[in-house]
């Protein structure tokens, strides 16, 4: 089974699954300076994504995080839900291209999977919440590496749920 799973931001998180292992890392998306000529966060972010499929072969599933306020605009501005909704429109429209199954998460179901995982608990010590630091730490322990940043923590957290949660749809 192969699952790409995806952070959006002006920095992506990534991780790749395959077999028993994962990659993972960070695309940056703002271009330096002003934007001209296809030089836009959402044609890198489509570019990325070509990237990995003309690398890996056919991926079975993308799943990526909802950003906050995808499905309620409450207390964010109309500005960051818009930014946070083209990526998941790019994400959507080239996994529709290739044929690919694909899954939206909301933040609060990846931190309650990254929450309920043995031997995590002292990464969550208040009450259980899951701030940035605390789902890097948990990231960090569970699959033995060393995130780049929050966003390649939850990267691996929303790779790691399309994993456990529709492998066995995905076995031959």
């Amino acid at each position: 089974m192969k699952v790409l799973g995806i952070d959006p931001g002006a920095d992506c998180g990534w991780a790749f699954y395959q077999g028993e292992s994962y990659l993972s890392g960070v695309w940056h998306l703002n271009p330096k300076g002003s934007l001209c000529c296809g030089d836009h966060p959402l044609l890198y972010l489509k570019g990325h994504l070509r990237k990995v499929f003309d690398s890996v072969g056919p991926v079975d599933l993308i799943v990526f995080e909802e950003p906050v306020g995808y499905s309620q605009s409450i207390g964010r501005t109309v500005v960051a839900v818009a930014a946070g909704s083209q990526k998941v429109g790019i994400i959507v429209s080239e996994a529709d291209s290739h044929g690919i199954h694909w899954l939206g998460l909301k933040p609060t179901d990846v931190k309650a999977f990254a929450r309920r995982h043995d031997g995590l608990a002292d990464c969550f010590p208040r009450k259980g919440q899951a701030d940035k630091e605390a789902m890097w730490n948990a990231a960090k322990m569970y699959f033995h590496k060393t995130p780049s940043d929050h966003n390649e923590a939850d990267a691996l957290w929303v790779c790691a749920y399309g994993v456990e949660n529709y492998e066995e749809i995905f076995k031959s």
